[in-house]
């Protein structure tokens, strides 16, 4: 019997630690309620907590009333989106010329500061062709994103 709780407790944190965003949150639901602590412990007993309650708790996370967040990388994401939704034949244009007031707010929906700036608009500028023949808006900011996160130093000014 000992041997069978250890080893359901070990799969229990493997899970509960397994499931860290890239942000450095670490869920939300029921759990949060009874243990508020930002701890591998806490992190757990949420997990558990969670999975002893669901369905409930999975449709309470949906439906916002489990103390879910909506965190920076998703926002930045769905805004990216957006302005490439509404924007991308300008977008195109600039980043082929490597300046613009287009370029300019696409860079600042991810944070990207002065420093680095234009060093991205460069590297995007050089590598035009690896976006250019892209139709759908998600792919085009996957790619992008990728593109900026090539530039040494990108990760410390903006947030992709």
């Amino acid at each position: 019997m000992k041997s069978y709780l250890a080893c359901l407790l070990g799969v229990c944190l493997l899970f509960a630690t397994s499931s860290y965003s890239a942000d450095k949150s670490n869920g939300c639901g029921p759990g949060w309620y009874v243990l508020k602590k930002n701890s591998l412990l806490s992190s757990s007993g949420r997990a558990i907590t969670n999975n002893i309650l669901f369905p409930f708790s999975t449709l309470g996370m949906t439906f916002g009333t489990s103390n879910c967040a909506k965190h920076s990388l998703v926002k930045a994401d769905k805004e990216a989106l957006h302005f490439v939704e509404n924007n991308l034949p300008l977008l195109r244009q600039d980043i082929a010329l490597g300046e613009g007031q287009y370029l300019d707010a696409y860079l600042g929906v991810f944070g990207c500061q002065f420093p680095i700036g234009p060093e991205i608009k460069k590297e995007l500028r050089a590598k035009t062709h690896k976006l250019i023949g892209i139709q759908d808006s998600m792919s085009f900011v996957t790619r992008s994103q990728g593109i900026i996160n090539q530039v040494p130093g990108a990760g410390d000014w903006c947030h992709t």
